[in-house]
């Protein structure tokens, strides 16, 4: 099963609208990404992200969030993050409390390596579909 998505990232700081950097942007693309992949995908980073050290991109998503972008086949794509333990968040004064890991599979026609590696010069948006099945992961 797959489902559709439209991933958005902003050029801007939400709260002050100050311009921002490709890891900003980063952050930015990450969190659409992952509210749109929730639910899909493993709580650990895949293999094929793990082991091609050059795919990993910085994201300041709160803390050093680092995510990988690999490519698996055709418009195919294996997606990996790490959130830190101790992340801030705008929606609380507590820090993350354990390390996040996440990957998921997607397809889409856009080059999401390249997507990822020069955000700054790229669309805002973009249509992923989600691959795989949606699994209800138990809470920890």
């Amino acid at each position: 099963m797959k489902e559709q998505a439209t991933v958005q990232h902003n050029r801007n700081r939400k709260s002050d609208g100050q311009p921002m950097g490709p890891a900003g942007q980063r952050g930015s693309f990450l969190a659409s990404f992952g509210n749109h992949c929730k639910g899909h995908g493993s709580k650990e980073t895949a293999p094929v992200n793990q082991n091609r050290t050059g795919s990993w991109f910085h994201a300041a998503a709160g803390g050093n969030t680092f995510m990988s972008v690999t490519k698996i086949g055709p418009d195919t794509y294996s997606v990996s993050w790490v959130r830190p333990e101790g992340r801030a968040n705008t929606y609380s004064d507590k820090g993350g409390k354990n390390e996040i890991r996440r990957s998921v599979s997607v397809r889409t026609t856009t080059d999401l390596v390249d997507h990822v590696a020069n955000i700054t010069e790229r669309p805002t948006s973009i249509v992923i579909d989600v691959l795989g099945p949606k699994v209800v992961f138990p809470k920890a």
